[in-house]
């Protein structure tokens, strides 16, 4: 059974990528700036995604019967996480927490600050505009 990936699944794990990187870089942030609720939201919707991937391959194991190599289990659970529960249980709680966060004014800066690459400020600014549209991206090309 050799069957090619799809450019829809390597997209979505490209797009995964991206938003793993953005949403840990924004969760750490507000943790170290103090905003301890907010950064274990953000956080914690990236745990959620990635149990609810293994819960799922899991059932889907005691369901058949299959005995699973490791690195099957482990391929198995990132592309069920590609293709689905990254989407709607990763994505979808973490629009809805970095908006939340964007309109409680946590997040101000200068126009300045995102004209000037290079400086760790840069990186976080721009990091808190990348999480919600790479988020809400992979909603849609999902749904």
């Amino acid at each position: 059974m050799n069957e090619k990936i799809k450019p829809y699944l390597i997209i979505k794990i490209i797009l995964g990528v991206l938003i793993l990187i953005a949403d840990f870089v924004v969760g750490v942030r507000l943790l170290s700036g103090g905003y301890l609720l907010w950064g274990l939201l953000t956080l914690g919707c990236i745990l959620t995604g990635v149990l609810v991937s293994l819960l799922v391959v899991c059932l889907g194991r005691c369901s058949t019967g299959d005995s699973m190599s490791c690195s099957k289990f482990t391929i198995l659970t990132l592309k069920v996480h590609a293709e689905l529960t990254g989407a709607f249980f990763h994505s979808g709680p973490q629009i809805v927490v970095q908006l939340a966060v964007f309109w409680s004014g946590i997040y101000s800066h200068d126009l300045q600050v995102y004209t000037e690459p290079g400086t760790s400020s840069w990186m976080f600014a721009w990091a808190e505009i990348l999480s919600p549209a790479l988020n809400f991206i992979s909603l849609v090309y999902t749904g």
